[in-house]
């Protein structure tokens, strides 16, 4: 699989590779596959591509992407369960998420041929810090959630990056 082979190649340090292990690399490709598609569907893959060369923080399309990482990235954690009995590894499970998406986002994009750009990151660090930084938030909420992190993750993705895509 092509994001685990750019993954094992990117020598991580150890903090971050022992989560990357953790997580199902393919079930989190096949969610960033079926939000891109869910994109080019709406939008056309003309109109996505031309915003990601134009790259501007401000379209639509760029939102969805980085909320691809963001919000995609409760999800990886609830369905990989990486939050549980980890209190201590929290901020090596949110930047180890984050670069698992960015990766699988480039490979995606660029195998559309709607990016030109490389494969292992499609956002620089940047911006990479500051989707970790609310990704955080948001684990921080879902954890603290009364009806629990897995329902909170859910609402979250259904809500704020399917609903958002889509309408």
């Amino acid at each position: 699989m092509e994001l685990k082979r750019t993954l094992s190649n990117m020598e991580f340090p150890l903090c971050y590779q022992n989560v990357i292990t953790d997580i199902n690399l393919e079930k989190a490709n096949d969610f960033v596959k079926a939000m891109i598609n869910t994109i080019v569907n709406k939008y056309g893959s003309i109109t996505v591509k031309n915003e990601i060369e134009r790259d501007s923080s401000n379209s639509p399309i760029s939102n969805h992407l980085t909320h691809i990482i963001e919000v995609g990235g409760l999800k990886i954690i609830s369905d990989n369960n990486l939050y549980k009995n980890r209190q201590d590894e929290f901020q090596d499970i949110i930047v180890s998420v984050v670069f698992v998406l960015n990766c699988s986002l480039a490979i995606e994009l660029k195998n559309l041929n709607l990016y030109n750009g490389n494969t292992s990151n499609y956002y620089g660090n940047d911006a990479i810090l500051t989707i970790a930084k609310r990704l955080a938030k948001h684990t921080n909420d879902g954890i603290n959630y009364s009806n629990g992190f897995e329902y909170y993750s859910n609402i979250m993705v259904i809500e704020n990056l399917l609903n958002k895509i889509t309408n």
